[in-house]
């Protein structure tokens, strides 16, 4: 009495929530602050058992409930949820995928986008020409082909490294560039550089003439400036000589001047301008970080020690005696000198060395400079280059994501102009869901996937056990064709499971994976009842069906089982003796109302669509489908198949495979050194087939698949650009079940140190709870020895073994509720519980107490015994 007394006193002080001294239950180094993460919840699901007395009352109950549903959303993991991911160049760049037209996989980048103008990249910028002989529009053109050329595809490389890339078959064209003059570049014909005498077309002519009136000019190519140094004709032949650099200057004779270009600096003298020769052409020599050039005339170059490509433009001396009157002349320094000789300029392409760049002849580039000489006049219409695809590595051209077209070639220098490129980035990610078929052992087969629901499945597939071939496993079969009419032979049997899956839109369909877990036979005049479970999340469906069934098996009742959101009908069927084991269902599949033998499609997450083909002894088909709607240009549907056929010298064993499909764009390759096998299909599933190193060993399949559609990052670039990569994917607490029987009777638990424990209930009606708390189980010493009197309860942690146990009991019922309350809400009372091991809850709510008249009386009494 005066330990209850005490514990009175201490409710007094007016709180809610007091600590027990540990002279009524000993110290304990167990913390309640610490609930429920230190122990009850693990890698954020439920870790223990919550238990309830067998005679308890119904507020035991609901205190159990409100603590599970209080552990059901302080169970989450941190799930990280892949997005889209995403490459962009900011700069002078044009994206081949729109949002309108992406390019796909094994797709030409001329089947998106045919022809870039300067309205898609300020590098093809029209500019304007001026010559005596009047002005014209320099316009340009990149032409990327349809059907061939350049395009993104999975596979492996020369090396046989499997992945994706830009990709051109040698000798291919890649590309064309155009540079048109809708009026024409004009200019006179004369019979030397600087002469004055005119030269008609009246006759084949065998040495060069020159176009005056076009040297000097500077045309815009692909973002760099070029001066036109020299240009020449004969009969047909037409030859232009260009020259560009990174810096470009002029100087007079004697006069020094220093240029950085990428942060080297170049100081340059101009040492020499001599005379003119009996061809009237004059010489240079310059002087460039104290190394000398070369005699150079002009359109000619030298190469420095360092590489750097030195040229003359122009050298201009001085003929008279004026002041000032000094020679000069025009350079550039890292110079690109070009020249361009179309030996027909009224036919088609030059492929015989019309392409000369730096004095190094491109064999892969073809030309065709359009012209005509009418008179003493020749005009040139357009100049067009076509660059094919020359790998420095032997072979087709692949180009990794992250590398560019200029990076790859073997004359990298066919591009024309250094200010532009093609780069690949790689592959546009979205955010993915996988499909697994993984053996157990070698002789059966699991399918994991998830639903566009977000259920979880792991679904047996194949057993092979002994050499008996089971769709299922050994003793439960797996249904996913509906019966052609409800017939006892075809019927499903209890402890099968099967497919619900609506017919229709797949981005429509939540499957669900069903199991027919029980049957109750009808009694009399009562219904039978029908028990189903999912056999993602356990969750169960029972359905009644009448109990007018006979003993017929062409005799039906039917009845209805709704699963997510949908009615499927299920008609039972048993033998004649209408016993529970003789009793099977049949069920409409694919929710069209009828029973007609249709197969029911598995939907996946992302929307893929798992369709049997086909079933026999020691072989199982399945297609991988991906609707044609999904897809950015074809209506048709993308499918591969899949086999698992059985394996072995005595066929106990079972192996799969993937069949590649070209139509597709599915292609099995193997990296170097590697037995596994993957592809990707134009849509972008990612299909790995695991090979073990063991040979005997069944191999495994992986499917990857996008949200929506993946697509190649494809950019044509003018001069300088940087990048960003952004991603859609996030991070969040995803509530974790607790599963079915986590929640028991007191008189099913055979170990209490087994298991952590949260015991609801006071030790009068949960044995469990007078164990942990060592008090009898028995009245009247469970009320007596019960540490607090009535209107109070007792949260309690105790160490208990290796685990730990929480004893949540009130001295009635209804104080036993409140108790659990306060811990299913323990973040209210976190400063509370903070530290202790036990606290008492006082009241009949969660709130501070007040001491009864009759509590007073009695601890007056107790103050008189004491005084005695």
């Amino acid at each position: 009495m005066k330990v209850r007394k005490a514990i009175k006193s201490i409710m007094a002080l007016g709180t809610g929530l007091t600590m027990l001294g540990a002279t009524v239950f000993g110290a304990v180094a167990a913390d309640l602050g610490t609930y429920p993460t230190d122990n009850f919840v693990k890698d954020g699901k439920f870790n223990g058992l919550m238990v309830v007395g067998a005679k308890a009352k119904t507020d035991d109950v609901l205190g159990v409930v409100d603590i599970a549903t209080s552990l059901q959303f302080s169970t989450r993991k941190q799930v990280s949820v892949s997005g889209t991911s995403t490459t962009e160049l900011s700069g002078d760049v044009y994206e081949f995928s729109t949002s309108a037209d992406i390019l796909e996989l094994n797709e030409y980048l001329g089947d998106v986008k045919s022809t870039l103008t300067e309205d898609n990249l300020g590098a093809l910028s029209s500019s304007k020409v001026r010559t005596s002989k009047g002005a014209t529009d320099a316009d340009q053109y990149l032409k990327f082909a349809s059907g061939a050329g350049l395009q993104t595809v999975y596979t492996d490389n020369k090396d046989r490294i499997v992945a994706d890339y830009l990709k051109a078959t040698d000798k291919a064209v890649m590309f064309t560039y155009e540079l048109q003059f809708p009026e024409g570049l004009k200019s006179d014909v004369y019979d030397t550089a600087s002469g004055s005498d005119k030269v008609s077309n009246t006759g084949s002519i065998t040495t060069s003439e020159y176009l005056q009136d076009i040297e000097d000019e500077q045309l815009s190519i692909l973002g760099e400036a070029f001066d036109v140094v020299e240009a020449t004709l004969t009969s047909t032949q037409m030859k232009l000589t260009l020259m560009g650099g990174a810096a470009s200057d002029t100087l007079k004779e004697g006069e020094t001047k220093t240029y950085t270009i990428d942060g080297n600096s170049y100081e340059v003298t101009v040492v020499i301008i001599a005379d003119a020769d009996s061809n009237s052409n004059l010489k240079t020599k310059l002087m460039i970080n104290g190394e000398v050039t070369k005699q150079l005339s002009e359109g000619d170059t030298d190469t420095l020690d360092d590489g750097t490509v030195v040229g003359v433009n122009d050298i201009l001396g001085n003929e008279g005696a004026e002041e000032g009157g000094d020679d000069i002349v025009s350079f550039y320094i890292g110079a690109n000198k070009i020249v361009l000789q179309d030996d027909d300029f009224s036919t088609g392409y030059d492929t015989a060395s019309a392409v000369k760049i730096d004095e190094e002849n491109i064999e892969d580039v073809d030309l065709d400079i359009r012209g005509s000489w009418s008179a003493e006049e020749a005009e040139i219409t357009s100049i067009t280059l076509r660059v094919k695809a020359d790998s420095k590595q032997t072979g087709d051209l692949y180009i990794p994501s992250g590398e560019s077209v200029r990076s790859m070639l073997d004359e990298p220098e066919g591009m024309i102009s250094t200010e532009w490129d093609i780069a690949y980035l790689g592959l546009a990610s979205p955010a993915t869901a996988e499909i697994t078929v993984t053996p157990s052992g070698d002789d059966i087969y699991y399918l994991d996937f998830e639903s566009q629901e977000g259920l979880e499945y792991s679904v047996p597939l194949i057993d092979n056990t002994d050499g008996t071939w089971m769709v299922g496993t050994d003793s439960e079969n797996f249904t996913y064709t509906e019966a052609t009419s409800c017939v006892y032979g075809t019927a499903i049997t209890l402890e099968d499971y099967f497919v619900l899956s609506p017919s229709g839109d797949s981005d429509k369909a939540f499957s669900r994976i069903i199991a027919f877990d029980d049957v109750e036979v009808p009694s009399g005049t009562s219904s039978g009842k029908l028990t189903f479970s999912d056999i993602s999340d356990g969750s169960t469906k029972t359905v009644t069906f009448p109990a007018s069934i006979q003993n017929d098996a062409a005799t039906n009742a039917s009845t209805t089982l709704n699963v997510g959101g949908k009615s499927y009908v299920v008609t039972a069927i048993a033998s004649d003796n209408l016993t529970e084991s003789t009793y099977r269902v049949c069920v409409d599949l694919n929710n069209d109302g009828d029973f007609t033998g249709a197969d029911a499609t598995i939907v996946t997450k992302n929307g893929a669509e798992l369709i049997v083909m086909g079933a026999a002894d020691n072989t199982f088909n399945f297609s991988v489908n991906v609707p044609g709607k999904y897809m950015d240009e074809t209506t048709a549907a993308q499918v591969f198949t899949v086999q698992i056929a059985a394996s072995g010298t005595n066929s106990d064993k079972v192996d799969l495979d993937y069949t590649s499909n070209t139509t597709v764009g599915l292609d099995k390759k193997s990296n170097k050194g590697e037995d596994d096998k993957s592809g990707m299909t134009n849509y972008g599933i990612t299909v790995v087939e695991n090979v073990p190193s063991d040979s005997d060993d069944p191999d495994s399949l992986t499917l990857t698949v996008p949200e929506s559609q993946v697509y190649s990052q494809v950019f044509v670039t003018g001069g300088a650009t940087s990048a960003s990569t952004s991603s859609t994917g996030t991070t969040y607490g995803e509530v974790q079940r607790i599963e079915v029987g986590k929640a028991i009777l007191d008189n099913e638990v055979n170990n209490v140190a087994a298991d952590n424990l949260i015991v609801v209930g006071g030790p009068c009606v949960n044995s469990v709870a007078a164990t942990l708390l060592g008090i009898s189980n028995a009245a009247p010493a469970c009320y007596e020895d019960f540490p607090v009197d009535e209107g109070a309860g007792i949260i309690k942690m105790v160490d208990n073994g290796d685990n730990v146990a929480i004893v949540v009991a009130g001295y009635s019922a209804a104080d036993t509720r409140n108790a659990a309350q306060v811990l299913a809400n323990y973040g209210d009372y976190a400063e509370d519980l903070d530290g202790k091991d036990e606290v008492v809850v006082a009241g009949t709510q969660i709130m501070a107490p007040t001491m009864a008249a009759d509590d007073a009386e009695d601890d007056a009494e107790d103050d008189a015994e004491d005084a005695e």
